[in-house]
C-alpha cells in the first residue's frame, strides 16, 4: 500500500473533500481506494470490468 499512499499524498496531495477518481480496480485500485477514503475524499472508481464494480 505504500505505492498508492505515496501517490495519493505525496503526488497528488490529495485532502478531505477532494474528488479522486481510480482507473482500475485491480491489485492497486481497491486499496487506493480505502486510503482516499481514509484520507476524507470523495472517491470515484471505473473499470471496464462491471462485475469487479460490484
Amino acid at each position: 500500500m505504500t505505492t498508492e499512499w505515496h501517490a495519493l499524498t505525496d503526488r497528488a496531495n490529495a485532502r478531505a473533500g477532494d474528488w479522486v477518481a481510480i482507473h482500475g480496480t485491480g491489485g492497486i485500485g481497491p486499496s487506493a481506494l480505502l486510503l482516499a477514503k481514509m484520507l476524507g475524499a470523495q472517491v470515484v472508481v471505473v473499470d471496464i470490468v462491471e462485475e469487479k464494480l460490484t
